[in-house]
């Protein structure tokens, strides 16, 4: 299983994450088998703060467009023939209460047979509902 804070490529700095592009882009390729300029760019546009010296900073959650600051939490694990199936619940930060309360589901989906140096499987589908379960797949 891959965690972030356990990769040393990833180096917290207050409220940030602070990776190098050359990083980024290993990490992208090891997680979803490439990563093309395009990737890296449209990963810059939707989630880096800033960028100094070679090193993007993006915050800790995901922008995720008008949900603003959310995160996904996992609560199941399943496993078939050919995917391995995580859900769990989006949770979107409210800035007036300054606490994160539950927006959504998702489900993500990872094809089994993938290998990598990593041992994870290949990104296949995200899907997320809204509290009435209107579906956006990814």
């Amino acid at each position: 299983q891959y965690n972030h804070s356990d990769d040393v490529r990833i180096n917290p700095v207050e409220e940030y994450n602070e990776i190098s592009e050359a990083d980024l882009k290993e990490m992208m390729t090891e997680l979803w088998g490439s990563c093309t300029d395009e990737d890296l760019e449209e990963y810059y546009s939707k989630y880096v703060d800033r960028s100094e010296n070679d090193l993007s900073y993006s915050y800790g959650a995901g922008d995720f467009g008008d949900a603003g600051m959310a995160v996904f939490m996992f609560s199941t694990a399943s496993f078939d023939d050919e995917y391995a199936i995580l859900n769990g619940n989006v949770w979107v930060y409210d800035m007036d209460s300054y606490e994160y309360a539950p927006q959504g589901r998702f489900e993500v989906k990872f094809l089994k047979e993938s290998a990598n140096d990593i041992g994870i499987h290949t990104f296949v589908e995200l899907t997320v509902c809204s509290q009435n379960n209107t579906a956006a797949n990814r």
